[in-house]
């Protein structure tokens, strides 16, 4: 198990807040501090388990991040290689995040040019895989935009294998 899937996670539309951080009229509770306004994420995928399996205030994600990584070495292993990706688990914060941290360790001060998050599916396994079909992705720390351009060229490329599909994301927090 992910250490919590069998808990209850948000269903309903991804691109509404998590209730616990919506406001009246839709609005987000807090203002998003962490990137700013950009006119071209309108369709936004909200983080499904906020406040459950990670904390959902800015401050205290990244004092939990601060730490992971302060506990976490480098490998000398790896310092001189590319990292062109590695596998990291999914499960809440107290259950896996040392270990997540590991991971991220080794690319914290390498320049990044792209990242893509692979998730898999704990309701089942699709005909298909599917590609977020959202322009941006928020999270307690900001909203993080998607390479529509990639996301494009993805789907054109896996015609068959890939489509934009917003429905298997619905409670889905494998990329979280």
């Amino acid at each position: 198990g992910c250490g919590g899937c069998k808990r209850g996670v948000q269903s309903g539309p991804a691109s509404s807040p998590p209730q616990e951080e919506a406001a009246p009229g839709g609005e987000s509770a807090e203002e998003d501090e962490a990137a700013p306004a950009d006119e071209t994420i309108k369709d936004v995928f909200w983080s499904q388990v906020a406040g459950q399996f990670y904390p959902m205030s800015k401050e205290s994600v990244e004092e939990l991040v601060a730490e992971y990584l302060a506990g976490a070495k480098l490998s000398p292993e790896l310092e001189k290689r590319d990292i062109v990706g590695f596998i990291s688990p999914h499960a809440g914060y107290v259950y896996s995040g040392p270990v997540a941290a590991w991971g991220y360790r080794q690319i914290q001060d390498r320049p990044l040019s792209t990242v893509i998050i692979l998730g898999f599916n704990h309701g089942g396994s699709p005909s298909v895989s599917s590609v977020l079909p959202y322009d941006g992705y928020k999270t307690p720390l900001g909203t993080v935009p998607v390479d529509k351009d990639l996301r494009g060229e993805l789907l054109e490329k896996g015609k068959g294998v890939l489509k934009a599909d917003k429905s298997p994301f619905s409670g889905e927090h494998s990329l979280e």
